[in-house]
C-alpha cells in the first residue's frame, strides 16, 4: 500500500469543562494535523492523491476550525458571555469537550466521507493532532 501524508497546523482555543486540571481554563493551541492518506495502486498520475487535492478537502473543513474557540455545548453559557464582550467571536460548540482525541475522531469521520467522495479506491488511514511537540493523540484504522 502506498501512503501520502500531508500537515496542516491551525489556532485554535478551547475550554475541556470535564478537566479537573488547569485545562478546565480556556487556553490555546497551535494544533498540528498530520493527515494519511493511502490507496492499494496509484492513480492514473501515479500519485496516491495530488498534495493539492488534499489540503482543499481539508482545509474546506479546517477552516471553520482556525482560530476559533472550541466549547462543549453545555459550555453554551461561557460562549455567550463571550460573545457579549467580545464581538464577532468565532465560537465552535461540539456534542463533547474538545479534547485532541475527540478533535481526532470528529475530524477522521468528516473528512473520510470527502475523500471517498473524491475518490473511492481512497482509504484514510489516520489523524494525528498535535497539541504540542511532546503530545499528540492519534486516531487510525
Amino acid at each position: 500500500m502506498f501512503t501520502a501524508t500531508k500537515i496542516f497546523k491551525i489556532q485554535i482555543a478551547h475550554r475541556l469543562s470535564l478537566n479537573k486540571s488547569e485545562c478546565k481554563n480556556i487556553h490555546g493551541h497551535q494544533l498540528k494535523i498530520e493527515i494519511e492518506i493511502g490507496r492499494e495502486y496509484l492513480n492514473e498520475n501515479y500519485m496516491v492523491i495530488d498534495y493539492n487535492d488534499i489540503k482543499k478537502i481539508v482545509m474546506e473543513y479546517l477552516s471553520s476550525l482556525d482560530h476559533s474557540l472550541l466549547l462543549n455545548v453545555v459550555d453554551k453559557d461561557i460562549g455567550i458571555s463571550i460573545c457579549k464582550k467580545i464581538k464577532d467571536q468565532n465560537i465552535t460548540y461540539l456534542d463533547q469537550d474538545p479534547t485532541s482525541e475527540s478533535m481526532c475522531y470528529l475530524l477522521y469521520h468528516s473528512l473520510n466521507k470527502k475523500f471517498t467522495e473524491y475518490d473511492k479506491n481512497l482509504i484514510f488511514k489516520s489523524i494525528t493532532i498535535w497539541e504540542s511537540d511532546e503530545s499528540k493523540v492519534k486516531f487510525k484504522i
